[in-house]
């Protein structure tokens, strides 16, 4: 039995290790945590599939195979390649930075205007100035994406 489960063991990371020259790019979210793994075949990507099938969690998967065919509780989207992924990402989180960044100073400065119990208590700890120069270098991020970016 003993070579059995190390023949089971070679064959478990022969199959995970299989590269089809692809890239799938899984972000995962799971009872509140979020990660993100990189696969290399359809085989490993099936078995993260049936494991986080929406009962335990959603996979987003973002890969380079534009003929991906899997069945998966969460999004499939096609990137052209990881660079891109990463610029859209980087993208990404200055967008949400910059529009959560807009909407506290904002409301600081409307904080007049409004009844006393919604009145913001903290000043952001940006200014409109630098707010400013955050909008330029994000600017600087979304002129570099490639127009066929997710």
């Amino acid at each position: 039995t003993e070579e059995l489960l190390s023949l089971r063991c070679q064959i478990n990371n022969y199959l995970s290790n299989i590269n089809d020259g692809y890239i799938y790019i899984c972000n995962i979210r799971s009872y509140g945590s979020n990660w993100e793994e990189k696969l290399t075949n359809t085989i490993s990507l099936e078995e993260l599939c049936c494991e986080y099938n929406g009962d335990d969690g959603i996979i987003d998967i973002y890969t380079t195979n534009p003929n991906l065919n899997i069945h998966n509780y969460g999004d499939i989207f096609y990137i052209e390649s990881e660079y891109d992924y990463r610029e859209y990402c980087k993208y990404t989180r200055y967008y949400n930075f910059i529009s959560n960044l807009k909407k506290d100073i904002t409301e600081w400065q409307e904080r007049d205007s409004k009844p006393f119990k919604y009145r913001p208590i903290f000043e952001p700890m940006y200014t409109l100035e630098e707010l400013n120069e955050e909008i330029y270098t994000f600017e600087k991020i979304k002129n570099s994406l490639p127009d066929n970016t997710i």
